[in-house]
């Protein structure tokens, strides 16, 4: 995506990296809350749509499932049997009809594969008496019941019909949306926790030397540290303690306000986008037939 705002930018990636540090701190993790991660299961039809939409745009870093296992926001598994439906049959079909040279789509896959992680026991479609589908899709369905995944990610209705939960992509847009938010609404409430932590003469040190700091650093770094500085000038009881030695602040504070003014809006937006884009793959999973 080309950002053309404003506001600074933050890779959704560095969700995972919040996670990462909160289960670290798990105190810490129990005052910010948890970092929503649901499970799916990946099924053929999915996985050679996304190699047909990375065939159609070479300029493109990664498609919306890539970016939301990158967030941890996503955990993507399949049966090895993916793996031998994919190379054997489906690469190959879809090179066919859709005139792509099968030999880009295998390195397309090669690369792709190494985001799934991967159920080596179910290798074969197997036979069911009780199959009301294709049992070339039972791999799926008994991995799904074997991690108690969230769902499968399939345009298969037959998921549905074999006792499996179905999403499309739909879902993974919003999970998407949610981590890309998140990215901005967790890393407050992190430095907002941190910072309230603080002596005040570790916040006055703080705030003194952001005027200087914040000229030389690049936007991430910057919108992190006015994250940091804008909690400590909300938060009741931050702001309390601030107002003890604001005196000495000089004029610092007051320069940044419209920024930190600023932040405070995007925070709660950023929050509320997190919220409803929940929401909304909470209602798809609900929705879904099992």
């Amino acid at each position: 995506d080309t950002h053309h705002s404003t506001t600074p930018y933050l890779d959704s990636g560095t969700l995972a990296s919040l996670r990462t540090f909160l289960e670290v701190y798990p105190d810490l993790e129990k005052i910010v809350g948890p970092i929503a991660r649901y499970i799916l299961v990946l099924d053929a039809n999915i996985a050679a749509s996304d190699l047909i939409h990375k065939y159609k745009n070479p300029y493109l870093k990664h498609t919306a499932i890539e970016e939301t296992v990158k967030s941890s926001a996503l955990e993507l598994c399949a049966p090895i049997w993916l793996d031998h439906e994919m190379t054997e049959s489906t690469i190959p079909q879809v090179s066919e009809k859709r005139g792509i040279p099968e030999t880009t789509l295998r390195a397309l896959w090669v690369e792709y594969r190494t985001q799934i992680i991967w159920d080596k026991s179910l290798s074969e479609p197997g036979a069911s008496e009780n199959c009301d589908g294709d049992e070339k899709d039972l791999p799926y369905i008994k991995l799904f019941e074997a991690l108690n995944a969230d769902a499968i990610l399939s345009r298969d209705k037959d998921i549905a019909n074999m006792g499996g939960k179905q999403v499309d992509l739909e879902f993974v847009f919003s999970i998407q949306s949610y981590a890309r938010a998140a990215s901005y609404s967790v890393g407050i409430r992190i430095g907002g926790t941190i910072v309230t932590t603080l002596s005040a003469a570790l916040l006055l040190q703080l705030a003194r030397g952001l005027s200087t700091l914040i000229t030389q650093l690049p936007d991430w770094a910057k919108f992190s540290l006015l994250a940091l500085v804008c909690i400590i000038t909300v938060h009741p009881n931050s702001r309390e303690r601030l107002a003890k030695f604001s005196k000495n602040l000089g004029g610092t504070v007051a320069s940044l306000w419209p920024a930190l003014e600023s932040l405070v809006e995007l925070a709660n937006a950023k929050s509320l986008e997190a919220t409803l884009s929940l929401d909304k793959a909470e209602k798809l999973l609900h929705s879904s037939r099992n």
